[in-house]
């Protein structure tokens, strides 16, 4: 007896649309299937009804019922945005996928909706009731392309301590800096990195490039006295500092040393290669005064200073220190030109104006009472007039106040009448200052003091 071929299926659950169900007819010796194949076994990938004809060893000829292959129809999932998908570079967008049992996204997430921040192309795989898994089409995010913004400084970005610069954008509308300034341009006068932010015509936040500022901070200069910052009237102490490319002292002088001889407190602002200004600490220099100057006055050889106390005293002979002479008084024992030296507890020294001594019984030919000076003091140039009562030779010098010969003016003959002469202070290299006009003849020497004042 022949019964009815049998068909079984390789799965009993519902089949997923574009998968592949494989039915296998029961054992015979050849098969016909509804679909025109042969094989014991047939690949099905569409829903319908299948049956098959099978030939046994014992020449039965079975055929089967009909058998039904349902597919479960499975719906693509959709991808839904929360917004636009061209969006501000730093900006994210929502995706939302399309209700289903689980989700896989191209980026790796596995819930319903993912929120993606870089530029690219995304996809979710969504797995239904029926295990089936679909896969969404393409959704492509997109970012705005950002207009430039550039900042641009007023000058060189690297300055002097103290300075401040201006750094100004293209940006117009909504601008904020790094600092939190919101103009078009600001100012700044610290080390640092500035940015600006600003929205384009998207609308998108564009960011300018980074403007580092840095400063130049030389250190202040010092000033060294060549002498003690305590000096004696009348003297000078040079003030040198350390170098530059320029030097504005509050004297007003410009070179890198000056030549003082006031108290106060002296400073310097000098310029260095970057172009970079540093004042200095001030330097105060204290004047002490000198003593009091003294007048000789001489009986029967003895010479006197009319100051006698309080101070050291030092007496000359023609220029040169009398050894052991250290009183107030003095026993000339020749004639020629003294003069006597106060110094007090300071070193701070003044010279009485010389005292000429000489003998008894000198014919009265003196040119004492014949010799002007005009003007004096005086600045560059004096004049010398001499109306000797006779003829003679003489002999013109200058000297320092302490009798030494720094220059000879004239040296011969004069005539018993006007005899003129300029004392030239720049020809004889005289800085400003005291010396002694020396004018000395056959028969007597005389000393005159002169004041340079330049």
């Amino acid at each position: 007896m022949c019964d009815k071929a049998t068909i079984t299926s390789n799965t009993d659950g519902v089949v997923c649309n574009g998968e592949t169900v494989i039915l296998t007819a029961n054992e015979g010796v050849s098969y016909l299937w509804s679909t025109g194949e042969t094989t014991q076994s047939i690949a099905v990938t569409t829903p319908g009804y299948y049956s098959v004809q099978v030939l046994t060893s014992e020449n039965c000829n079975f055929v089967s019922d009909p058998y039904f292959v349902e597919f479960a129809a499975v719906q693509a999932p959709t991808i839904t945005p929360n917004g636009t998908i061209t969006v501000c570079p730093g900006e994210s967008v929502n995706l939302i996928s399309s209700q289903g049992v689980s989700y896989e996204w191209s980026n790796g997430s596995t819930s319903q909706s993912t929120n993606v921040v870089e530029a690219g192309q995304y996809w979710v795989s969504v797995t239904d009731a029926n295990s089936c898994v679909a896969v969404s089409e393409i959704v492509t995010i997109e970012n705005h392309v950002t207009s430039p913004i550039d900042i641009t400084p007023s000058g060189n970005i690297s300055i002097c301590y103290g300075d401040s610069i201006q750094i100004s954008t293209t940006a117009s509308e909504n601008i904020l800096w790094s600092t939190g300034a919101t103009t078009q341009s600001i100012y700044v006068s610290e080390v640092g990195t500035y940015y600006v932010t600003a929205p384009d015509v998207s609308g998108c936040m564009s960011i300018s490039n980074n403007l580092n500022i840095s400063f130049y901070n030389p250190e202040p200069p010092t000033i060294t006295p060549s002498e003690p910052q305590t000096i004696c009237e009348g003297n000078s102490t040079l003030l040198s500092c350390s170098s530059g490319i320029a030097y504005n002292w509050n004297t007003g002088a410009s070179t890198q040393s000056i030549s003082v001889q006031e108290a106060g407190n002296y400073w310097v602002v000098v310029t260095d290669v970057n172009n970079c200004s540093r004042a200095s600490a001030p330097v105060s220099i204290n004047v002490n005064p000198n003593p009091p100057t003294p007048t000789i006055t001489e009986t029967e050889g003895l010479l006197q200073s009319s100051i006698t106390g309080g101070y050291a005293f030092q007496w000359y002979y023609n220029g040169e220190a009398i050894a052991g002479a250290t009183n107030s008084f003095y026993m000339a024992t020749q004639n020629g030109l003294y003069f006597v030296e106060l110094t007090d507890n300071f070193g701070c020294s003044t010279l009485s104006l010389p005292y000429n001594l000489q003998g008894v019984g000198i014919e009265d030919n003196s040119l004492s009472n014949s010799v002007k000076l005009y003007p004096n003091p005086f600045v560059n140039k004096s004049t010398l007039v001499i109306n000797s009562p006779k003829a003679t030779t003489i002999t013109i010098d200058c000297m320092d106040m302490l009798g030494r010969k720094i220059a000879n003016i004239y040296q011969g003959d004069i005539p018993s009448e006007n005899f003129q002469i300029e004392i030239n202070a720049q020809a004889l290299g005289l800085a400003s200052g005291n010396y002694l006009l020396n004018i000395s003849s056959n028969e007597e020497v005389m000393q005159y003091k002169i004041s340079i004042s330049k």
